[in-house]
């Protein structure tokens, strides 16, 4: 019940974020997980 309400919610976020934003932010952490 919380998650899905919680997913609707972060859906348009990210619908209104250009997505090289969201690329930008998620690299540095997908390089952390690969090298750690």
């Amino acid at each position: 019940g919380h998650r899905l309400l919680l997913i609707r919610g972060f859906f348009p976020l990210v619908e209104g974020f250009p997505r090289y934003i969201v690329i930008v932010v998620s690299l540095p952490l997908l390089v952390r997980v690969f090298l750690f």
